[in-house]
């Protein structure tokens, strides 16, 4: 094999590697990144339904978050309180709130959804 075609393929493999090491779900047992989100101010990637506790100033308690599926039509992210039940449901590129704590579904995809709280 050449040279330039080794030099390629080692160059392809550390972009695939380093992407994938970008890609790593919040919920992959990465707690640290959950208890960040404590201040209301965080980026997560969920694949399954995920629970953390925010500040007392949102009076929220603890936030659920689901990837979850409207109508049959199509996916969407459910934002909700444990304590009280209150929810926003939203769609990939929306933005909303929930007792002032803000969120924004940067996307859905088939596998999970990456959403952001302002605070």
């Amino acid at each position: 094999m050449s040279k330039k075609a080794i030099t390629a393929l080692t160059i392809a493999a550390s972009v695939v590697a380093g992407a994938a090491a970008l890609a790593v779900p919040a919920n992959a047992g990465a707690k640290r990144d959950l208890r960040d989100c404590y201040d209301g101010r965080c980026t997560i990637t969920v694949t399954d339904p995920v629970t953390f506790p925010v500040d007392p100033r949102f009076r929220l308690s603890s936030v659920r978050v689901a990837k979850v599926n409207v109508a049959g039509m199509f996916d969407a992210v459910m934002v909700r309180s444990t304590a009280s039940g209150a929810s926003t449901t939203l769609g990939a590129g929306t933005r909303g709130s929930i007792n002032g704590l803000s969120v924004h579904v940067v996307q859905v995809t088939e596998t999970g959804a990456t959403v952001r709280f302002g605070g």
